[in-house]
């Protein structure tokens, strides 16, 4: 065991801090730096697609003639979350915007708001 109580021991564990701490910025700087030279390079970054440009327009269209997500994605061996993000960034149909509202956003007034018995909370 080290023993940190001392007042030297404190200064050399704070210098050691900063050091971590000058440290952990240089890497920062650097993975930017090349994530920056990296994309100025054209490299690609993320998954690569289940799909390909192919198989998506050819999902599309089974879609639009009316077969069932579940049915195309299996036939391409993908989840049906898969097909129903195509369909989604296609603006078809899929997972609800920001701007729509459910039943689960409506804010319910208390009991006693209901009964016409409002009553301030106090807080």
């Amino acid at each position: 065991m080290v023993d940190t109580t001392s007042d030297f021991a404190e200064l050399v564990l704070a210098m050691l801090g900063v050091a971590a701490k000058l440290e952990r910025r240089r890497i920062i700087e650097r993975t930017a730096r090349g994530r920056a030279d990296a994309k100025a390079n054209g490299v690609q970054f993320g998954r690569k697609p289940k799909l390909t440009a192919h198989q998506q327009r050819e999902a599309r269209k089974r879609i639009d003639a009316g077969e069932t997500q579940r049915s195309v994605a299996r036939s391409y061996n993908v989840s049906q979350a898969t097909i129903s993000r195509l369909t989604a960034a296609e603006g078809k149909i899929g997972p609800r915007t920001s701007t729509q509202k459910t039943s689960r956003d409506a804010v319910l007034p208390r009991q006693d708001e209901r009964a016409g018995l409002w009553q301030p909370c106090g807080i």
